[in-house]
């Protein structure tokens, strides 16, 4: 398979960093509040509770790939099989329901979570992860090598939204997000797609 160490760590970066840059992940959020209370320490919690939500999300896939590991190349197929069709869906029904604004404390660790499984992070982590764990026969050590990689991811993601969200707080402002707006559902969901094709491709034509 033409999935080795150093590309899919550059991977687990770039779909953190990608999905750390959707408004919808929860940066947005931590920036309404920032604004509303007058505060950039509200923004700063905010977004570190929303990514632990995020992270905590992203555990769900190395859950899976740990638990269907006996399964080897079978778990990498059913996770990529999943992950392609989930883009799909998302390109079809792009729209999720609206989590609201008003969320204290620990319930947006609850809204992370909530967004991070919305937003694929199973379906897109699930497939690399799978793919790299099937290499160890060791249920330990599949544990500690995926711990890694959702550690790698989670960095990325906590990175890109704390730093967007500084800048459209401090600088730019949120009238700035009317033309600088792009379509991350929309790159996401083709994301996902390239990434579970290419890994379906690698393992299974080589």
């Amino acid at each position: 398979m033409l999935l080795g160490e150093e590309l899919l760590i550059w991977m687990m970066v770039y779909t953190g960093v990608l999905h750390g840059l959707n408004p919808a992940s929860g940066w947005l959020l931590g920036v309404y509040r920032g604004l509303i209370s007058r505060s950039s320490k509200t923004l700063l919690l905010s977004i570190l509770l929303l990514s632990a939500g995020h992270s905590l999300s992203s555990l769900s896939a190395l859950s899976f790939s740990v638990a269907a590991l006996p399964l080897r190349e079978g778990t990498i197929a059913l996770s990529s099989a999943s992950a392609l069709f989930f883009g799909i869906y998302r390109l079809l029904r792009p729209s999720h329901p609206y989590m609201g604004l008003r969320r204290e404390g620990l319930e947006l660790i609850l809204v992370g979570m909530i967004l991070g499984a919305m937003h694929g992070a199973f379906f897109t982590l699930a497939p690399l992860i799978s793919a790299w764990c099937t290499r160890f026969h060791n249920v330990a050590e599949s544990l500690t090598q995926g711990l890694m990689l959702i550690g790698i991811h989670a960095l990325s993601t906590l990175a890109a939204m704390m730093i967007l969200a500084l800048i459209v707080y401090f600088v730019l402002g949120l009238g700035s997000l009317k033309k600088l707006w792009v379509n991350y559902n929309l790159v996401q969901s083709l994301n996902l797609i390239v990434i579970a094709a290419y890994i379906l491709l690698t393992t299974y034509f080589k």
